[in-house]
């Protein structure tokens, strides 16, 4: 969703409108850096519903990361064009 603060400064034909259509663009965006598409394309990868299986121990937090990496990348891109 902060995509769409971003897409409101900037706009894109390429980003689409729904969450799913921001992340697969952000993964094959040229201008983002490196490890910013490969947040993108893990949560693009990652199943939406969670498994059916219960986890016991320390979930699994690394989509939570990816987002924080995306946000702050977003959150910055969006102050050098305010």
């Amino acid at each position: 969703m902060a995509l769409n603060a971003l897409l409101s400064l900037q706009p894109s034909a390429d980003y689409g409108r729904s969450y799913m259509e921001h992340v697969i663009a952000l993964s094959i965006d040229p201008t983002a850096a490196t490890e910013v598409r490969q947040a993108a394309q893990a949560l693009r990868d990652t199943p939406a519903a969670p498994s059916a299986l219960v986890q016991i121990g320390r979930p699994d937090m690394s989509a939570l990361d990816k987002a924080r990496l995306i946000l702050d990348y977003v959150r910055n891109r969006v102050a050098t064009l305010s």
